[in-house]
Parts: C-alpha cells; sequence; structure tokens
C-alpha cells in the first residue's frame, strides 16, 4: 500500500514538472514546434473547422463560445479519483492550439449525433484530455472539458 501511494507521488511530481516546463517553454515563445492546423476528416463538418481554428486563437472569442458554467472533470491529485467541477468563466485559463510536441501527444475527433468529441492524449495513452462541443444556435460552443487525467494501473 505504502509503495503504491509512493509511486503515485512520484508520477504526480513528474507530471506537474513536465507541465511546468511545458508552460514555461510556450510562455516563452520556445515551443518544440509550431500548432496544428485541426485534423480534416469527412467527420467534422466544415464550418466546425472554422470555428476550432478561431476557437483557440481569438480569447475573446473562445469567451463567447463556452457554454458557462461548463461542467466537466479533473482527477484529484491526492486519491487520482475522478471529480466532478464546473469551470466559470473567472477561473478559465484560455485553451491554445494543438501542439502535439514532436509527437508526444496526439488528438481524435469523433462526431455522435452532431456532438464532436474531442481526445488529446500522449503517445502511451496514460495521459488523456478530452473536449466536447456543440452546435446551439447555429454557433459551435464548447459544452464539456475534461483535464488531463492519468490512466490508473488496473
Amino acid at each position: 500500500m505504502e509503495k503504491k501511494w509512493i509511486n503515485y507521488l512520484f508520477v504526480f511530481v513528474l507530471t506537474c514538472t513536465v507541465f511546468l516546463i511545458v508552460k514555461c517553454k510556450s510562455q516563452s515563445g520556445m515551443e518544440m514546434s509550431a500548432p496544428e492546423k485541426a485534423v480534416i476528416t469527412d467527420q467534422l463538418p466544415s464550418d466546425f473547422i472554422d470555428f476550432y481554428e478561431r476557437f483557440h486563437n481569438e480569447e475573446d472569442y473562445q469567451m463567447d463560445h463556452i457554454v458557462f458554467p461548463l461542467k466537466g472533470h479533473e482527477q484529484d491529485t491526492a486519491t487520482m479519483q475522478l471529480i466532478t467541477v464546473t469551470w466559470k468563466k473567472d477561473n478559465w485559463v484560455a485553451h491554445k492550439p494543438f501542439n502535439s510536441y514532436g509527437g508526444t501527444f496526439k488528438r481524435e475527433y469523433s462526431n455522435m449525433d452532431g456532438i464532436i468529441f474531442e481526445k488529446i492524449y500522449d503517445t502511451s495513452e496514460t495521459f488523456t484530455m478530452q473536449r466536447r462541443y456543440a452546435e446551439i444556435a447555429g454557433e459551435w460552443n464548447l459544452i464539456y472539458y475534461s483535464t488531463f487525467q492519468m490512466k490508473m494501473e488496473e
């Protein structure tokens, strides 16, 4: 039991370190590679692709296209359990364009009855993040956000 908690603590510290390095590099303009364009698939409506690009490049546009309070999930750092959260405008951190960091991260889209699911994950699928988008009153909006979560060992 004690060894398991030490493993969780190690992974948590490692995750925080990686996050800080990535965040510092992106703030200092020393990105590993340029942000990539949205993946064009036959599952994605063309107006969604235009929305997605603008959403991640214009903060005011992004704020206007999020259904606040936004439902979602994050992983509790102490228990590693998934907890429900509600994001509000005043605690929202703007999302930036996708960057694979040299192939470290990948993304997938699926379209389920007009709701676009976006999954971003590392190549080992240890960490995953999910966003969902839907068209409301003729405009695309972010309707769900789940932060990066660590896959638990079974």
